[in-house]
């Protein structure tokens, strides 16, 4: 089959070899089928319409059933059309291509734009458009008065389709038709122009032919796709070919992938950094994951529709490599504060801004916000690779940031090129990479944790006090086979799902079954010693269920002696959390934002504090946690004098002692009491 000639000077060469292709055109008086090859396909009219039930294929129309269709009468009433405008040929997709062949159908697809530039007149069926005055009827006649319009097309199946896009850009002349083929106007009509770029998000410049597809950055035509759909998820790619001049071959079956193949294309073709200036919705899954370079889809282009691209000349070309994307761009290490699971005192978490050639142009006074991703480092692997791996996942935010970039801040476009490195960005994440930020999770945020525990992270003297030599030791959760105590074995593993440890990123992470399963009760154990002799050991302790949250300190040393343990702690915990404890917060976690609760403990000469903060998304610093369920530890030390700490001390005992005693558990007045029997988990001295 195929396809007509390509003109555009991008592909000379398959201009010339796709002349030898054949289109097919229904004869508007006979409806009969005829097949013309290369340059001598003669001037047609073409429909553009959506789907329905029992349209005509092209075996329809050479075995003489057509008739039989109810999608027949859109065929008549094209070629009727036709006729009026003096033309006396018709191209229509649902019988002019077989689409039993999947190599016609590929070729089909990627010169479908051409074929709707080319055409002299486009039809737009919009079948579900009734009439809305006396005046407009079915005789094919219009008023030119569009009162009433507007609100009956904005209902239109045929503006939420991913391939009428294209059909409504491509063809310099567009007829719309509502059912029953009454007429509504040419979409560069006076009044109807506005209706229809209101309706579809494209600029009226455009629309009235006044700016050339070209003009437009690949962001903005990423927009004008977002809020339509296809059949098949490889259509929503394969329906954006024509709009960036790029073709590729159709592989049914490979679903959102396809997706990736044209942005992939796209950069080969051009080095417009707003193609990566994409983001996502603020309340959803996504938000504040991690991602690969590229978007979803076009509707993660929906927020910013009119940034536009190669602000400067930035010098440096983009490809992508076996690493993901090779990009130079300027980046910023960000400084995310300690109530914020990003926090930048986490060696392993460190945010960059990187700022592309791309912006927000002010029309009025030419001045740019110039607009920036975040990107996350990659944290090193094995102790062989060195920090300063220069490969990062995008961190896929609700919005993008920016700087303030005037007509003739030639000194900003220097520094931008001048220092901006060689980054690579993932293409594909790394499994563990793509599930970092998971459900949420329990963040230690200025406590550093033992080598043992994490292996690969690199902790910095300047990143926490380090004054006492405190660390975390050992942790416990459910599921575990007794208290961890190194990186490895069933550490990372829980059978609930619900938390595991990272070795990787020095944190506890939340599982995809944290969000059903609030009926807990869910805790854990940091077990915290010193380096230095004459600093007392000391347990973090936070627990939590669907009614209620436990935080505290414990002095002393946690041990687990053996798998019933876990039992033990199961109903210890459940006493814990109960309302009758008044150190217990009680409501639903889920609903609870900012600090939770603190609690202090004398150990020594030094007073600890520790505070429980659940990540706000409502404010600027705790933004980050979208939707997830992120608890930080803050934790601080100060000097206390030693004789008053001592009998502090025995006061804080004697109250905790009173208060646990008075958790009464599994009948005959049994009593579970941290570190008061042999035979449970310990708490020792």
């Amino acid at each position: 089959m195929a396809l007509l000639a390509v003109s555009s000077p991008y592909n000379y060469l398959a201009n010339l070899y796709l002349c030898t292709f054949i289109m097919r055109l229904i004869n508007a008086k006979t409806l009969v089928i005829r097949e013309f090859v290369g340059r001598h396909i003669p001037q047609y009219a073409i429909l553009s319409h959506t789907w329905g039930d029992d349209e005509v294929t092209l075996q329809d129309m050479q075995a003489g059933r057509a008739s039989s269709k109810k999608g027949y009468g859109k065929i008549i009433q094209a070629c009727e059309h036709a006729k009026f405008h003096c033309l006396k040929w018709v191209w229509v997709d649902t019988c002019c291509i077989d689409k039993s062949s999947s190599a016609e159908l590929s070729e089909a697809i990627n010169s479908m734009y051409d074929w709707y530039a080319k055409s002299t007149i486009c039809y737009a069926y919009l079948a579900d458009v009734k009439p809305v005055s006396q005046d407009q009827n079915n005789t094919g006649t219009a008023t030119g008065n569009f009162d009433g319009v507007a609100e009956a097309m904005r209902k239109a199946r045929w503006f939420t389709r991913g391939w009428t896009l294209q059909e409504l850009i491509a063809p310099k002349i567009v007829i719309f038709f509502g059912q029953g083929w009454w007429h509504i106007g040419e979409k560069s009509a006076a009044g109807l122009g506005e209706i229809i770029a209101d309706i579809s998000g494209l600029p009226l410049d455009l629309i009235y032919g006044l700016k050339s597809l070209a003009q437009y950055s690949v962001a903005q035509k990423m927009s004008w796709a977002a809020n339509r759909q296809c059949t098949r998820p490889e259509d929503m790619a394969y329906s954006l070919l024509g709009l960036f001049e790029v073709n590729i071959p159709l592989l049914y079956g490979e679903g959102v992938n396809a997706f990736t193949r044209l942005q992939e294309e796209i950069l080969k073709e051009t080095d417009d950094h707003s193609l990566l200036a994409w983001t996502v919705p603020k309340c959803s899954r996504r938000a504040w994951s991690l991602e690969s370079v590229f978007a979803k889809s076009p509707a993660d282009f929906a927020r910013y529709k009119n940034i536009q691209g190669n602000i400067f000349d930035s010098g440096v070309p983009s490809t992508m490599t076996n690493r993901g994307l090779q990009i130079r761009l300027r980046v910023s290490k960000q400084q995310h504060s300690v109530e914020s699971h990003l926090y930048h005192g986490n060696p392993a978490c460190e945010v960059f801004y990187a700022f592309l050639n791309a912006g927000l142009v002010n029309s009025k006074d030419s001045s740019v916000k110039l607009v920036s991703i975040k990107l996350i480092r990659t944290p090193q692997l094995t102790n062989r690779h060195g920090q300063s791996i220069n490969r990062y996942a995008r961190l896929a935010t609700p919005t993008l940031s920016h700087i303030h970039l005037k007509d003739d801040d030639t000194e900003t476009v220097h520094a931008l090129n001048s220092e901006s490195e060689p980054v690579y960005i993932h293409k594909r994440l790394f499994e563990w990479e793509e599930s970092r930020f998971g459900f949420g999770g329990i963040h230690l945020q200025n406590l550093p944790i033992a080598r043992t525990l994490c292996p690969l992270l690199k902790t910095k003297p300047e990143d926490y006090d380090s004054t006492y030599g405190y660390n975390v030791r050992t942790f416990y959760y459910p599921g575990l086979s007794g208290t961890s105590q190194v990186a490895g074995g069933n550490m990372n593993l829980n059978p609930r799902q619900e938390m595991h440890w990272s070795a990787l990123y020095g944190c506890i992470q939340f599982g995809p079954e944290i969000d059903n399963s609030l009926i807990g009760p869910h805790y854990t154990i940091f077990g915290v010693e010193s380096l230095w002799s004459g600093y007392p050991p000391f347990c973090i302790l936070l627990g939590f269920d669907e009614q209620g949250l436990h935080f505290g300190i414990r002095r002393g040393r946690f041990s687990l002696s053996d798998t019933s343990d876990s039992q033990v702690l199961d109903t210890l915990w459940s006493g814990l959390l109960s309302p009758l404890n008044p150190r217990t917060r009680q409501g639903d976690c889920w609903k609870m934002r900012g600090e939770l609760a603190r609690d202090t403990a004398r150990v020594g000469d030094l007073e600890i504090e520790v505070r429980l903060i659940r990540e706000d998304p409502n404010t600027r610093a705790g933004e980050s946690a979208g939707i997830r369920l992120h608890f930080l530890i803050v934790t601080s030390f100060s000097k206390v004098d030693r004789d008053a700490g001592v009998e502090d001390e025995k006061k804080e005992s004697a109250s905790m002692d009173k208060l646990i005693d008075g958790i009464v558990k599994r009948g005959s007045g049994f009593m579970t009491i941290l570190g008061r029997r042999s035979n449970q988990p310990s708490i020792q001295s």
